[in-house]
Parts: C-alpha cells; structure tokens; sequence
C-alpha cells in the first residue's frame, strides 16, 4: 500500500499539471500580457531633419489654442463616467453619443492586387517583415504620418489614417500619455510623405483630437494588451484630402489576411518611408476588442491602419496598437460596437 502510494504521488502530481496547463488560454502569448507601445524615445526639435524644423516653424495650427483644459481634467470625473464617453482636446465630455447616421459602406473598390494566399501567413510573424508600398497609390495614399509634439519641444512619429477628407484616425496612446495624464501639445501631419522630406500631398498642425474615456482613465500607456481596446484617437485637420479609407465593423475572421500600414522609426527606419507588414488574423477572442495578428508592427506604425479587401471593398478593420515585447504578435484595437460608434460619431462632427 505505502509503496501504491509513493508511486501514485508523481502521477497526481503530472496529473494536476496537465489540468493546470489546459486551463491556461491555448495560445503562449496569453502567459505574458505586457505590451510594447510602439513609440521609443523621444526626438528633440533640434535632432528633426532641418525641412522639417522650419515647416513646424511655419505652419499655424488648426483648433484650440492650447489643450490645458485637456490637461487639467478632473480625473475623478473621469472615472465616474461610461467608458465610450468621448473627450475632446477642448476638454469638452459627450457621454451620450448618437449612432451612426450613414452605413459603413463608404470605402472605395478594393484593389486584387493585395490578395494574397494566406496558407503560408498562419505561423507567428517574422521580424522586419516589412515591403515598402506605393505610398501615391491608393489606399496607400490615404495614410498619414504625424509628428506629435508630447511635451514642449519633444516629439514622437506616429502614423494614422483618413476616414474623411478632414479627419485622421490613429492611436490613443499617440496624442495622450495616460502614466502623466497629459495631452499632446501640437500635430504636425502629412498625407503620404515620401522618402524626400517635402510634402506631396497635403499637411498642417493641429491641435483638435478627441479620444475616449476608457482610454485616459488607463493609470499606464505601457499596461497589459487587453488595454488596446481603448487605444484609438480621431484627429481633425484644417485641409481636405482627396483619399480616404471605408472602415468595416463586421465580418473579421481568424485566418484572413491583414495589412499593416504605417511609417516606421528607430533603428534602421527614420519615418521617411511608408511600409507594410502582410499578415492574417490569428485571433478575434483571446482578447475582447482586439485583433491578434501576425503581421509585424514597428515603432512609430502606432495608429495606421489595418486592414484588408474583402466584400468589394477596401476598408480598415483595425488600428495599430502594440506588439508583445518579443514582438512575436501584434495587436490592432478593433472597430466594431462602440469603437466603431465613436469613430463615425466623430468623423461626422462639424468643422
């Protein structure tokens, strides 16, 4: 009998593992929930290529004179109210947002060329996995790259994309840093720059964003991935673009092709080029209103798009967020429900 029992203590104890292991969610990124937020560093002014020093310089900004009523918001008030509560740069709070008043079917015709078979995407993501587009072609031309002014004098690349001829979609954590609670000071931005330093299209400052509750009561930019959900910011702008993405709040499924878009910086890459990363959904449930991916996404890609062509048009399904730190995924917050709500809400606000 003693000797059942020492021989049976190594097999509960397998057994007890093996139980344990299974309760874990299937995919091992679940274990680590620390994301990377992709923006590295700060630039100071004087480090800016000397085009760019003098068109900030140069160029009036658009909005409120300053976002200190952003700033200087009650952060208790914040806690008390609906997490889609949207908050504008003017420090102006709308808790009750309207539905949309117009169908999601406002995208252009979708391109053949970026459909691919995906039979060989299904693996996890290869780092630098990265192709330069043809940033004057659509819907290339639709991206934008920001330079967002964090603090007075300190800058950070970020990208984003146009879901109307004035409005700039991209990432929370670009415009509004929730470890200090303060806004972006100034936006500078440019409708697909190319790899000259002179705008093609067109570009400006701005200092007229809005972002949304559940976002700014975060206590830290850097906190798990399920925060990604909250991570999306609309930027207005005061000059009309001629090219836009339709975004798709419907129909994502694991295993179908993504495109993640932006303007890389740090390291080998300065946020003169526009690159995508090909890639498919791996996940719409292991985190709730976040696509898992495995395309690859670099710093300063923070707030482009993702997105595919699918149903008959090309439309973006996601907003770059963050990658685990190994970057061995990466996750864009999703548009669909109240994300999606907002989005519309506040791309058809007055100008």
């Amino acid at each position: 009998m003693k000797g059942f029992m020492r021989n049976s203590i190594p097999i509960l104890l397998l057994l007890i593992l093996i139980v344990s292991f299974h309760v874990l969610p299937s995919n091992a990124q679940q274990v680590n929930t620390s994301k990377t937020v992709l923006h590295k560093g700060e630039i100071e002014f004087k480090d800016l290529p000397k085009e760019v020093q003098e068109r900030i310089k140069k160029t009036p900004s658009y909005g409120p004179e300053n976002t200190d009523a952003l700033k200087n918001i009650d952060m208790k008030k914040i806690k008390e109210l609906p997490k889609h509560s949207s908050i504008g740069s003017d420090g102006s709070i709308v808790t009750d947002l309207p539905k949309p008043k117009v169908s999601e079917k406002n995208g252009f015709l979708g391109s053949d060329n970026e459909k691919m078979d995906t039979k060989n995407l299904l693996n996890s993501l290869v780092p630098n996995n990265l192709e330069i587009t043809h940033h004057t072609t659509y819907p290339y031309n639709a991206v934008a790259r920001l330079l967002v002014e964090k603090t007075p004098g300190n800058y950070n690349w970020c990208s984003g994309f146009y879901i109307d001829r004035n409005t700039i979609i991209t990432a929370a954590h670009c415009v509004y840093n929730t470890t200090t609670n303060t806004p972006a000071v100034n936006i500078e931005y440019e409708r697909s720059p190319g790899p000259t330093g002179n705008p093609l299209y067109e570009f400006g400052a701005t200092k007229k964003f809005w972002i949304n509750s559940g976002y700014v009561d975060l206590p830290n930019e850097n906190g798990n991935i399920s925060d990604s959900k909250y991570d999306f910011a609309a930027v207005q702008v005061g000059k009309d673009s001629a090219n836009w993405f339709g975004i798709r709040n419907s129909n994502h499924q694991p295993g179908e092709q993504i495109l993640l878009t932006g303007y890389p910086s740090g390291g080998e890459y300065d946020a003169s080029i526009q690159y995508k990363s090909l890639g498919v959904i791996s996940s719409i449930e292991n985190y709730n209103g976040i696509l898992q991916t495995t395309g690859y996404m670099h710093d300063g890609m923070s707030g482009g798009p993702s997105w595919n062509t699918k149903v008959g048009t090309t439309a973006v399904i996601g907003i770059n967020s963050a990658s685990l730190s190994d970057y061995s995924y990466s996750f864009s917050t999703r548009i669909e429900g109240s994300t999606y709500d907002r989005i519309i809400y506040w791309r058809d606000l007055p100008d």
